[in-house]
């Protein structure tokens, strides 16, 4: 069962990362539609990045220096990740 779940998750990610690289002028658009689009997935990410340091216990990776460099890389991605699809919600919005 958790592989089909783990499956599924990971669906979902390519695919909201398969839209804005597919139609990334329609979504900057600023229509309804790209708008409630981007503003989606600022929160998906928003919330994931939320969840790298309210969830995710520094004990996990502290005093091991490969899982402290992937928290600390992961954490500069999903800075960068929800911060572009602010970006492009503000702008679509504006």
């Amino acid at each position: 069962m958790s592989y089909a779940h783990l499956f599924f998750i990971g669906l979902t990610c390519v695919l909201l990362g398969a839209l804005p690289l597919a139609l990334a002028p329609e979504l900057l658009s600023g229509g309804k539609l790209p708008s409630v689009l981007l503003c989606g997935q600022t929160l998906f990410w928003g919330l994931r990045w939320v969840m790298e340091f309210a969830y995710f216990s520094p004990r996990l990776w502290r005093g091991h220096r490969l899982r402290t460099a992937g928290h600390v890389a992961l954490s500069v991605l999903w800075t960068w990740v929800t911060a572009v699809f602010t970006a492009a919600t503000l702008h679509a919005a504006l």
